[in-house]
């Protein structure tokens, strides 16, 4: 039990995590499960891990991640709710990615390659605007660790460009609107 270390220490809420968790490689019940575990992502120490070494779970934000690719190739204006649906699921990645032993695991698999379309997007709109901060907030997640191996696989990809480009786009926007 220590091991999610949660406010509340009774059996049936780590229960919960584990069967939002498990709920993650059911299409039907992914976002009640992601909203769920965003949620309380800040109560559970082990959720990267957990999210990690948990059947399907990966899978599950995988789809979510790609479900959105129509929306970006087809320059289809991204709404509300695919945003904050698709910014849950990076947000659930971003806890997989503090993890120092997860986030170099990330970074082998290349999933960053999986989030480089998100950060290519360049419509101007809020909804784009919060998936590309969830995706920064990955790739800070990742280079907290200061991993030699991290840092060398930023290096060597567009990641540094894209990132940088995105920042650009993040100033212009919060000089034209005054805020995000």
């Amino acid at each position: 039990m220590s091991a999610l270390n949660m406010d509340c220490e009774q059996r049936g809420d780590i229960d919960s995590v584990f069967g939002w968790i498990a709920n993650l490689c059911n299409k039907e019940t992914r976002l009640w499960a992601m909203l769920e575990l965003f949620e309380r992502r800040s109560h559970i120490d082990s959720l990267g891990l957990l999210l990690w070494h948990s059947f399907g779970a990966v899978s599950g934000l995988l789809q979510e991640i790609v479900t959105i690719y129509p929306v970006i190739y087809q320059e289809i204006e991204l709404t509300g709710q695919q945003s904050h649906r698709i910014c849950t699921a990076i947000g659930l990645i971003q806890a997989m990615a503090a993890h120092p032993f997860i986030g170099i695991q990330l970074i082998r698999c290349q999933f960053m390659c999986y989030l480089m379309p998100l950060l290519k997007m360049t419509s101007q709109t809020r909804a784009v605007e919060h998936v590309r901060l969830s995706v920064l907030g990955v790739i800070c997640g990742l280079l907290k660790s200061d991993h030699p191996e991290i840092v060398s696989y930023f290096l060597g990809t567009e990641l540094i460009p894209l990132t940088l480009r995105q920042l650009e786009f993040l100033a212009m926007s919060v000089e034209i609107s005054g805020t995000i």
